[in-house]
């Protein structure tokens, strides 16, 4: 399953200077809503997924150093949840999470791809 959320997403550092928990918590709710939209219908969890996201830089937008895109991972991740897509965001179910280096895209107005792959469930994850 792949997504696009059109969103302008805050950076991690916005948080860390006291970004007003109204703000976050609307940023919050509005990306919930903006997944569910690009979602559709869900009828029953993906079960053990990976997920991946690309940054896609819009109009009037910057790139964003690739840790600085974690808010915007978790809401969206939280979104899954919501929307059924995923039954939980724990490592249960969520085995993976990449960031790709941003796309810069000025017809757009940017926001995150979402791919979210379903994984073998008895995927055993090795350290090197």
């Amino acid at each position: 399953m792949k997504l696009f959320i059109e969103y302008r997403f805050s950076s991690l550092n916005a948080l860390y200077s006291g970004q007003h928990w109204a703000k976050r918590k609307k940023m919050a709710h509005d990306v919930h809503l903006l997944v569910r939209e690009a979602v559709g219908q869900m009828r029953e969890p993906m079960g053990v997924v990976k997920l991946v996201f690309t940054p896609i830089v819009g109009k009037g937008q910057r790139k964003l150093d690739l840790s600085n895109y974690g808010y915007a991972v978790k809401l969206i991740e939280d979104g899954l949840v919501h929307a059924g897509v995923i039954k939980d965001d724990t490592q249960e179910y969520v085995k993976g999470i990449e960031i790709l280096p941003a796309v810069v895209n000025r017809r757009t107005n940017g926001g995150m791809v979402v791919e979210v792959k379903k994984m073998d469930e008895d995927v055993k994850w090795q350290t090197k």
